[in-house]
């Protein structure tokens, strides 16, 4: 990055939309999150920094409430912050930061695992990490990392006979993820259900993503999870199991089949992180890495708006 080049703020209307899936598609740290479209579909309208000719660009999922315009990270993405074919340093990252308008007073965004930063002054910073796990190894090398509570819990499954149907269908997939996952996840509204089926619909149609399920030995639907793909990299986006499912450890089956197809190929699994000790044990217990990746904040709300987020 020229220390002279500017760095523009460009509004959702104006903002070209073939060159910065270009930039996404060449970036070194390029994710499935940062398409143009995926960000349409999670978010509607966003607005985004750029340099140059879309060589490096930030997107900036705004909202605003009570006539206060704030940045935030939609659900359904767990990464965000600067992307380019370029070097990313501490210094380009946080010129970026320091470039998004003060009209947004609130700002909680996520950067990814590439965006490393300097101090930031006026920002706080939360570290957080991501799980993955690289497939380029045989099978057997890949399983001989699994926890022995995974292993256990692989040989439960097998012996209760649950098998995976990777052609669910997606008003199934969608019911049985809605009554589930709102059990862990009860922030969810009907509208992010809404964004997920069409997100789930988009990345089917386009061949970005795949929706797989976990049948007991009577035809009993346990368990679904929805992986996207993109940069080589197939992330675990949304899974959901029922009691029966965790009863028969049917997502141990799942990720142990994924796992299983893959190996021996190019690709990175990434679960995404969790800030639940059970579930980021989950991860591990596949020989997943944690990977470390930034989250922002920062309040210039007024004091007498402290319940802005509620």
């Amino acid at each position: 990055m020229n220390k002279n080049q500017t760095i523009n703020y460009i509004p959702y209307d104006k903002l070209d939309v073939k060159k910065w899936d270009t930039c996404i598609d060449n970036a070194v740290n390029g994710i499935i999150y940062a398409y143009s479209w995926y960000l349409d579909i999670v978010a509607g309208k966003w607005d985004a920094l750029v340099i140059g000719d879309y060589e490096y660009v930030m997107p900036l999922v705004t909202g605003r409430k009570f006539g206060i315009s704030y940045l935030y990270q939609p659900y359904f993405t767990q990464q965000s912050g600067i992307f380019s074919s370029n070097l990313l340093n501490a210094e380009v990252v946080s010129k970026f930061l320091q470039a998004i308008p003060p009209k947004y007073r609130l700002i909680e965004i996520s950067l990814n695992t590439f965006n490393t930063h300097n101090r930031l002054a006026h920002f706080e910073t939360e570290r957080r990490v991501t799980y993955q796990l690289d497939l380029i190894q045989p099978y057997q090398q890949l399983c001989a990392a699994y926890k022995i509570n995974t292993i256990r819990n692989i040989r439960k499954a097998q012996r209760n006979n649950v098998f995976i149907d990777e052609n669910i269908d997606l008003g199934l997939f969608m019911r049985f993820t809605r009554e589930h996952l709102r059990k862990k996840a009860p922030e969810l509204k009907n509208d992010d259900f809404l964004r997920l089926q069409k997100l789930v619909s988009y990345c089917i149609r386009y061949g970005k993503g795949r929706i797989s399920g976990v049948y007991s030995d009577h035809n009993e639907l346990l368990a679904t999870v929805f992986f996207v793909w993109s940069h080589h990299k197939p992330i675990l986006l949304v899974s959901a199991s029922s009691d029966e499912g965790k009863r028969q450890s049917a997502m141990f089956m799942m990720i142990d089949q994924f796992i299983q197809k893959y190996s021996g190929s190019p690709y990175t699994l990434d679960f995404e992180g969790s800030t639940i000790e059970s579930v980021a044990r989950f991860y591990a217990g596949f020989g997943a890495i944690p990977t470390e990746y930034s989250f922002i904040h920062r309040n210039r709300l007024p004091l007498f708006l402290k319940w802005f987020k509620q």
